[in-house]
């Protein structure tokens, strides 16, 4: 990305809406492939994800010296709501996504993806950089302007 700022203009009548279908449930609570643990995720709102942002933030500082990312961690530790029918504290639950398989990890960071992509406003612009031409997707945030913009 060469830093280059650029606005869109997204018409609201032409956005896609896709409604919400119950058969989506399946991605809020399913068996993990390799430990067949039941896991129940979290629906991912806005502040989920302020709140991982911020949670990465806080852990960077904690270990100033660790190259990691926490990123995806933290994001499981977020996504996560129960694991077989228990609620775990956050120091539980970051043993437990560090002991599990990657298989099981991408599994749940796969449902939640899918949950949230599968229904509501799609959310995406598709745009090209005016400097260096670069085609990319970038998603804007609904915020209470969107429902009740100020006059």
């Amino acid at each position: 990305m060469c830093g280059q700022v650029n606005e869109s203009v997204l018409n609201l009548d032409e956005v896609e809406v896709i409604k919400f279908n119950n058969d989506l449930r399946k991605y809020l609570s399913f068996e993990l492939p390799k430990t067949k643990d039941l896991i129940t995720i979290k629906i991912i709102t806005p502040r989920i994800i302020d709140n991982i942002q911020i949670k990465i933030k806080e852990k960077k500082k904690s270990m100033p010296g660790y190259a990691g990312s926490f990123d995806f961690l933290v994001s499981l530790m977020n996504y996560i709501e129960t694991v077989n029918g228990n609620q775990l504290n956050d120091y539980e639950l970051e043993q437990y996504i560090m002991k599990l398989p990657m298989a099981d990890s991408n599994f749940i960071s796969n449902n939640a993806d899918a949950f949230v992509k599968s229904f509501g406003i799609k959310n995406e612009i598709e745009t090209e950089c005016s400097l260096c031409g670069l085609e990319y997707r970038s998603p804007f945030r609904i915020t209470d302007e969107f429902y009740r913009p100020s006059l």
